[in-house]
């Protein structure tokens, strides 16, 4: 992360969105892994320990959030052109899939998200009218309206080439998406001084400074200073350790570099090593998930002094977790699958009149093209029944806690701690 730089057409870094700062640091992680030469988008793969590091949540909401925000991707529209010469509208993602770790082959959990074909002239094999920012520009903010306003800058600028870009406040409001707000323009002078502060302290190659234009003011005139961005460059040893990451199936180890540093992180890798080449010696079941295995050293707190860190307790508790979770999820829906067809057909096609009234124009032409069978469509009414039926569900249906304490998963202390961190996933 810390020097990876996103290529994207103008076109598409200057079309309106309206994704959560998590939902874009997600879909820049995928976009930011593609290659110039790239024809075709590949199904991406992300283990879900990653994505604690990616999304920057906290860890005990890793999944509700990895969850939250895959959906997203799949809802959220992203709309290129205007009224006056054309538009067009598609989604971020075709598709957002979990696998649990139970039925992984590699023993792990795991989102794959494949982009929207429609993306490809906006990411691939780009020839001209197109430009690049630094990953890490999405770390520095978490305001989706300063990193939007940074992405309108340094696009329309030609990355800071140009001295002086010029919008009226009609334009700048559909831009940055708030249309709908700051009815009076002192209180959207405020907020764009607001968003120009943030902006400002990014590490991001420019510095911007905003004057009014007109009287009343109709237009807002942003004059740009191109200054010298903070790089560090990556040393012999650290580009090793992270092509030596990217072999154990890491899928973003900068990430992993910059939030632990190279000492650290490479003495958690020597300790994975050494516990791949000990199974190999005593003839034990080889490591499936080395990726998940150094994850779990580096964000768990053991001692890396140590010489035998205690990786079988913790490992445990990492598949106890991730079970029970699955568990609950699969009766969860095995209950609002026989609820919904002990619907009667009137109140399914209510239900079906509730869930179309409140979806946006993508997701209500993606039902009419692909049906409610599809994935996307099993979604929507098992969280609608969720919500409408949440009275009514059983008590173990209700609690993580409950769920778990009267499953056959043991009564040691890692039920007790697994427990302990789903509530706070579940809540």
């Amino acid at each position: 992360m810390l020097d990876r730089r996103i290529r994207q057409a103008n076109s598409l870094a200057l079309s309106q969105e309206g994704l959560s700062i998590h939902a874009l640091r997600l879909i820049y992680a995928v976009v930011a892994g593609l290659s110039p030469e790239q024809e075709q988008f590949a199904t991406v793969e992300i283990p879900l320990v990653e994505m604690k590091s990616i999304l920057q949540v906290a860890e005990n909401n890793v999944y509700r959030d990895a969850k939250r925000v895959a959906l997203e991707l799949l809802n959220q529209t992203i709309l290129i052109g205007d009224d006056d010469n054309g538009w067009k509208a598609f989604q971020w993602a075709s598709e957002s899939v979990y696998t649990p770790a139970k039925k992984h082959p590699k023993g792990y959990s795991a989102i794959t998200i494949r982009l929207h074909e429609n993306l490809k002239p906006y990411l691939l094999q780009l020839k001209s009218h197109f430009n690049s920012f630094p990953q890490r520009v999405l770390y520095e903010t978490n305001s989706t309206h300063a990193f939007k306003l940074y992405q309108i800058l340094w696009f329309e600028s030609m990355a800071a080439s140009r001295s002086a870009v010029e919008f009226k406040l009609s334009e700048l409001k559909k831009r940055l998406n708030v249309q709908k707000k700051y009815s009076r323009f002192a209180e959207f002078n405020r907020f764009l001084k607001s968003l120009l502060e943030q902006v400002n302290a990014l590490n991001s190659g420019m510095h911007v400074n905003a004057e009014k234009v007109g009287k009343p003011v109709y237009a807002i005139k942003f004059v740009i200073q191109p200054i010298e961005e903070v790089q560090r460059l990556k040393t012999e040893e650290e580009e090793r350790l992270l092509k030596a990451l990217k072999e154990f199936g890491y899928f973003n180890p900068e990430n992993a570099l910059n939030e632990y540093g190279f000492s650290r992180l490479s003495k958690a890798y020597e300790k994975v090593t050494e516990i791949i080449d000990e199974a190999k010696l005593h003839g034990k079941k080889p490591i499936q998930n080395p990726a998940g295995l150094l994850y779990s050293i580096l964000q768990r707190g053991f001692d890396l002094e140590e010489a035998e860190p205690a990786i079988p307790k913790q490992t445990e508790l990492i598949g106890l977790i991730d079970r029970i979770s699955q568990d609950f999820e699969a009766a969860l829906n095995d209950y609002c699958y026989a609820l919904w067809l002990s619907l009667s057909e009137a109140d399914q096609a209510e239900i079906y009149r509730a869930i179309m009234a409140n979806a946006n124009a993508v997701v209500r032409n993606q039902i009419e093209r692909t049906g409610w069978d599809s994935r996307l469509g099993q979604s929507l009414i098992q969280r609608h029944l969720e919500r409408q039926f949440n009275k009514q569900l059983p008590g173990h249906l209700k609690e993580i806690r409950a769920f778990a304490l009267q499953g056959n998963y043991g009564h040691d202390g890692h039920l007790d701690e697994a427990i302990e961190v789903l509530e706070h996933t579940y809540s």
